[in-house]
């Protein structure tokens, strides 16, 4: 398994993926991030599925901070998850719900943390912030 390394980084350097199956949810999210990183340049990409996550995560393998809806039609965001951490043990997942029951499914595939919806500005801040700090795994590049 490919875990990756730690580096240090600045947020400046976050790179972000917010996949969630419901337009209005995704762009609220990609929303708060971008309030939360204020001047600095940190790259937000949406996806609408868990498909078309993985398809651009074939490419581009790089992200820092995965935000995963876990209810989503086809594969939903812990199977994305389980399949995210197959090769990358370094990358940060926080799932985003609307229900609690899912909390348990979030141990197996070590994120960090879950968003209940609707999810407020001052609780992502203090996620993105309080944990991901000045350390984030990076995926080895070869």
């Amino acid at each position: 398994m490919d875990g990756g390394y730690l580096r240090k980084i600045t947020h400046s350097d976050y790179k972000i993926a917010v996949c969630d199956d419901s337009p209005a949810d995704m762009e609220y999210i990609q929303t708060l991030v971008r309030e939360w990183a204020g001047e600095r340049s940190v790259q937000v990409k949406g996806f609408p599925s868990a498909e078309a996550f993985l398809f651009q995560y074939e490419e581009e393998k790089n992200f820092d901070i995965l935000l995963l809806d876990i209810e989503m039609a086809e594969m939903d965001g812990v199977s994305l998850a389980r399949r995210i951490r197959r090769d990358n043990t370094g990358v940060q997942i926080v799932f985003i719900t609307g229900y609690s029951d899912y909390i348990a499914d979030g141990y197996d595939v070590e994120a960090l943390h879950y968003l209940l919806k609707p999810v407020k500005n001052d609780y992502l801040r203090k996620r993105l912030v309080g944990n991901f700090g000045l350390w984030a795994a990076k995926r080895i590049e070869s």
